[in-house]
């Protein structure tokens, strides 16, 4: 394994280290070095989740007036908004509202491990409602139309709740997550945990994580993704 991996290649931080990546690292920590130069070309599928997550995040932020359907036809990241996709967004868009209540969000917020020792570590939570001292809301938009992602014990989304909480994690009384995976299923998942939890799994499970592929003291093992 490449113990510099993350050392000399800035672009390689979000793609080795990403929350996405996660439970596929804490299953297989050899599978970072594995897809060392490997060519990363995004999928006609993914690409038609960019453009939907770029929609969610125009309409939520409030960076345009419209609701999905006033993009019908357009050309949004490259791709075609259809029918099927602003259905998509419409029910992601609802879920979101529901899971976080009235309060403002932020979104495509950009968040880190860095106050952990961990700067290497980064990505963008789609969507956070922070509550201080009080409550914590991450949530995650899916566009996939296969497997339903479970938000039970999710690695990427308990990693932006690591992130996104930051040294402020145990002023929180509840941390709560969020998932939409419109194409898949009609119902908004949520799951909450308690600060105190969630920084035993930081501390047993991800940090370990990043050092073992940091250092290149990795093991394979079936991953997950």
């Amino acid at each position: 394994a490449n113990g510099n991996l993350w050392v000399n290649n800035m672009s390689a931080h979000s793609r080795y280290f990403s929350p996405s990546s996660m439970a596929r690292r804490i299953g297989c920590t050899a599978s970072a070095a594995m897809e060392d130069g490997r060519e990363d070309t995004p999928s006609e599928f993914a690409l038609w989740g960019t453009a939907a997550h770029t929609i969610c995040e125009l309409c939520a932020g409030g960076k345009t007036t419209t609701e999905p359907r006033g993009l019908l036809h357009q050309i949004v990241e490259g791709v075609k908004v259809t029918e099927e996709m602003v259905a998509a967004c419409d029910a992601a868009l609802a879920h979101m509202r529901e899971f976080t209540g009235c309060g403002p969000v932020e979104t495509e917020k950009r968040v880190s491990l860095e106050h952990a020792g961990h700067p290497e570590m980064f990505g963008t939570a789609d969507v956070v409602r922070d509550e201080p001292f009080s409550e914590l809301f991450i949530f995650d938009y899916k566009f996939g139309a296969g497997v339903a992602v479970a938000v039970e014990n999710n690695p990427a989304l308990m990693s932006y709740a690591l992130m996104a909480a930051g040294p402020l994690l145990h002023t929180y009384e509840w941390i709560h997550l969020g998932i939409s995976q419109p194409r898949t299923s009609d119902r908004l998942q949520r799951w909450s945990i308690r600060p105190g939890t969630l920084a035993v799994w930081r501390d047993e499970v991800l940090c370990p994580t990043l050092e073992a592929i940091k250092t290149g003291k990795t093991r394979s093992g079936p991953s997950a993704d």
